[in-house]
């Protein structure tokens, strides 16, 4: 109902030329948990008019209890409704549709036949060595920080900081997937295999105790230089060996945490 409503809505948006369902939905692998993504292919000068007739056609059918709308190059309508079911409309030109595929898109007005001008399916992805390179610096970063918040007792700022390494592994181990769009991060379980979901499920999550959180900055570390020194030799990244060194330098003479690099 609510695709068939947006779908008639906007479809009258004369500067809309072509509607396409995307994300789960639009692959045909959604599940009962799975959002709405529209994306609607327009002239951006006229987004606000397709953002507006977005709202109206939730609303014939159920309040919206919280919206949110961006406009700039592309634009973007977030929309929760009554009953939690999450819409969003996302409103790009023609000649920014590269990253989809027919394979990801579902098409739900065409009058132009955009959908036969996109490929069949996109190539598998790759790693990328400049997000690999972040990944690796930021996290030598975050670990340094580590003798501050305990010089500071500020315990409860460390938590964050071991969610940080962690989300940081995370994302290391998402550069190994190779599905071309990966979605949102609410399906991890389809992005990583079950080896590396049972490294991040034994990461610890530690409270807002020195030993626990001295615990999980070595654990995490453990776990975290291996994989990103072998993901950085296969993408050719030169580590950073000084940076590395000085960080654990650092935090052997300052806090006594002794943690390996490899």
């Amino acid at each position: 109902m609510i695709i068939g409503n947006v779908t008639a809505k906007l479809s009258n948006v004369p500067s809309l030329q072509a509607l396409f369902m995307a994300g789960s939905h639009g692959k045909g692998t959604a599940d009962a948990y799975s959002d709405l993504d529209f994306v609607a292919v327009a002239d951006t000068e006229n987004a606000n008019a397709l953002t507006g007739s977005f709202k109206n056609a939730l609303e014939d059918l159920q309040p919206v209890i919280y919206w949110s709308a961006r406009h700039g190059i592309t634009s973007l309508a977030n929309a929760v409704l009554h009953d939690w079911v999450r819409c969003d409309l996302f409103i790009t030109s023609s000649d920014k549709l590269t990253h989809r595929a027919q394979d990801s898109v579902t098409p739900l007005f065409d009058p132009s036949r955009i959908y036969e001008t996109l490929p069949a399916t996109l190539p598998e992805a790759t790693p990328n060595p400049q997000r690999i390179n972040y990944i690796i610096n930021e996290f030598i970063r975050v670990l340094g920080l580590t003798h501050v918040g305990l010089g500071r007792g500020e315990l409860v700022m460390l938590t964050k900081g071991c969610a940080i390494l962690r989300d940081l592994t995370c994302d290391l181990l998402l550069e190994t997937c190779t599905l071309p769009d990966r979605g949102g991060v609410l399906h991890l379980k389809r992005l990583l295999t079950p080896d590396q979901m049972a490294i991040l499920e034994a990461l610890p999550y530690p409270g807002p105790n020195r030993t626990e959180l001295i615990d999980a900055v070595v654990e995490t570390s453990r776990v975290f230089f291996p994989l990103a020194r072998d993901m950085a030799e296969r993408a050719q990244i030169d580590w950073p060996e000084a940076f590395q060194a000085a960080t654990l330098r650092h935090l052997s003479d300052n806090q006594n945490i002794t943690i390996s690099p490899r």
